[in-house]
Parts: C-alpha cells; structure tokens; sequence
C-alpha cells in the first residue's frame, strides 16, 4: 500500500496576498466611476500588497521566493512545448509557465497602480505624487505614455484627466465646460 505524503507549498501569507490581491483588484476595477476614495485606497493596497510580496519573494519561504519559480525564457518556451506535446514534468509550486504568469502579473499590476498614481498625480498632498515621481526619466517616460493611453481608453472623473467621451460632451451645444465649441455660434451677443 502506498503511502500518501502531504507537502505545503503555499505559507499562509502567499494565500493571505492571493485572496486579499483578488478582493483589492476587483474592488479598485468596480469603484472607480462611482467611489474614487474606494478606488484609490483598492490601489494603494494593490501597490502595498505587492511590495509585500517582493520582499516575500526574496525572504521568504522555499516555495515562495522567486528563485523557485523564475527561469529562463528558453525553459518556459520548452515547457510549453511540453504541455502540448502531452509530457510536461510536474512540479511542486509554480511550474516555469506559472512562474512567468506570476512575473507577468506582478509587473502587469505594478504599470496599472502607478498609471493610476500618474493620472492623479495633480492632486495636492497626496503620497502618489512622490511615488510616481520616482524612477527616473525612462520611467516617468513610461508612465506618462501608458498613462495617456489609459486616460483615452478609460476617462477620469473629476477633470484631473480627460478622456474622448468627457471632451465631446463638454463640447456639445448647451454644456458648460473646458471644451470649446468650433464654428459660428449663435444666440445672443
């Protein structure tokens, strides 16, 4: 008869980040329109939540530091191979196309929450102003263009950034706004 051998993999606080990541995303992802201040602390603990796990993936325990998960391109391009080819090894923790979803993710969450930070960086008094100032002119350079893209896909309320939809509707007949009206205009005056 053989024995079963139970091993933990994930420590409690890899699980703590995981559930408290999912409920911080999605909670940032539903509030933004309607609850900024929800938004923007959902954010900042994304921010601090990966920090935790940088620090954890380099301290912490066996299956939750980065080097056990992290490989090089050519062993995850393999393994892929692998996976299709129906012979992929197993692993315990993270296998190498795991691993370089979880770098995928981190750094992923990490462009959003200080593009997030960029776009509100006007607000007075707020910690997004230094951490989005850090970096670096590459890296400014980097959040200001993302940071664009986001304000044309997504608009911000509030007027800190403006998107199409708020620079049309500003720029109808009848509505006050930033936006200006092109062509003859009538009515008195």
């Amino acid at each position: 008869m053989a024995t079963k051998t139970e091993v933990k993999v994930w420590d409690p606080l890899v699980r703590v980040f995981h559930w408290t990541l999912v409920i911080a995303f999605f909670t940032a992802y539903f509030t933004e329109e309607d609850l900024l201040q929800v938004h923007t602390l959902a954010g900042y603990t994304v921010l601090g939540l990966i920090a935790v796990r940088f620090v954890w993936g380099l301290v912490g325990t066996r299956y939750a530091r980065f080097s056990s998960f992290m490989f090089r391109p050519g062993t995850v391009v393999a393994y892929l191979k692998d996976v299709v080819a129906l012979r992929a090894r197993r692993y315990l923790g993270h296998n190498p196309a795991g691993g370089a979803m979880v770098v995928l993710l981190l750094v992923s969450l990490l462009v959003t929450t200080f593009s997030g930070m960029a776009i509100r960086r006007r607000a007075p008094g707020r910690p997004a102003v230094r951490l989005a100032g850090a970096g670096g002119p590459r890296f400014q350079g980097i959040l200001r263009r993302t940071a664009r893209v986001l304000r044309e896909l997504h608009p911000v309320p509030g007027g800190c950034a403006r998107g199409r939809r708020d620079r049309r509707e500003s720029a109808a007949p009848g509505k006050s706004g930033a936006g200006h009206v092109h062509g003859p205009q009538t009515g008195p005056g």
